[in-house]
């Protein structure tokens, strides 16, 4: 489902208070057994909290980092790309790293959708459809849904999840090519997939979850806002019917810097 609520757009970034920025900075420990970026990254996670910034708020360049510390860009960007992981910092392309305080939680293995997932928070969001087409069959998971093994093609269907404006989870799901006719554009534009499966019969039941860990590719990284090859966690889905019939197998992307994951 395509879902529009008011998004905070990147002028609207509250601008950084620069001199009290500074001031939150503690001197780094004395070298020891710990590497530079791991003292750096030890005296950075303090000071985003001593610094009084709040959810959304810009932090230190890269550079102010490197003059203040006198250190080189990439241990500060070992330091920050720490922070990133740990989902006390986010980052987005061209406009530096920023102050993370929320995090999508999502439960597996339930069945949930992003739009729920993304509403839960009680942040604006929005649900962008990518693109609906039939495709070839990518892997041998998505195979499993073609009836005719000659010729391997699905119906493809790909969201792009975005949180306050910033993209966050790319979701591809593939479904056998007879459910073209009901999976169009915009059918899922306006209805949602798995509330569109259920008006025409096929009811969601079980799912057979993989967890693992991804690397952004070109194409994802440029639509993720991050860098290429930054790992992401990566989600595998085969969606059954209760008689088990296969009606969809889905690849889920979800920056580990705004997810967190609760298995129950």
């Amino acid at each position: 489902m395509t879902t529009m609520q008011t998004e905070r757009g990147a002028a609207d970034v509250p601008a950084p208070r620069r001199a009290d920025l500074l001031a939150a900075l503690t001197a780094l420990e004395p070298a020891g057994d710990s590497p530079l970026h791991v003292r750096l990254r030890s005296v950075l996670d303090g000071a985003v909290d001593a610094s009084g910034l709040g959810h959304g708020d810009r932090i230190w360049s890269e550079s102010q980092l490197m003059r203040h510390y006198g250190v080189s860009r990439h241990v500060v960007r070992q330091a920050l790309n720490q922070l990133v992981l740990e989902g006390r910092l986010s980052v987005r392309k061209g406009a530096g790293y920023f102050v993370n305080r929320r995090r999508v939680v999502k439960h597996l293995p339930a069945i949930s959708s992003i739009t729920a997932d993304l509403a839960a928070t009680g942040e604006p969001y929005s649900v962008e459809l990518l693109d609906v087409a039939t495709t070839p069959a990518e892997d041998d998971m998505e195979e499993a849904l073609v009836l005719r093994p000659q010729r391997p093609r699905v119906h493809r269907v790909r969201r792009l999840g975005r949180m306050d404006g910033e993209p966050v989870a790319l979701l591809v799901g593939a479904y056998p090519t007879a459910t073209a006719r009901v999976l169009t554009r915009q059918a899922v534009a306006s209805t949602g997939v798995y509330q569109t499966l259920r008006e025409h019969g096929q009811h969601p039941f079980h799912a057979d979850v993989v967890l693992s860990v991804s690397f952004a590719s070109a194409e994802e990284s440029v639509l993720l806002e991050v860098s290429e090859g930054t790992p992401l966690v990566c989600i595998r889905c085969r969606m059954r019917t209760e008689t088990g019939e296969l009606i969809e197998v889905t690849r889920e992307l979800y920056r580990s810097d705004r997810f967190e994951f609760s298995y129950s």
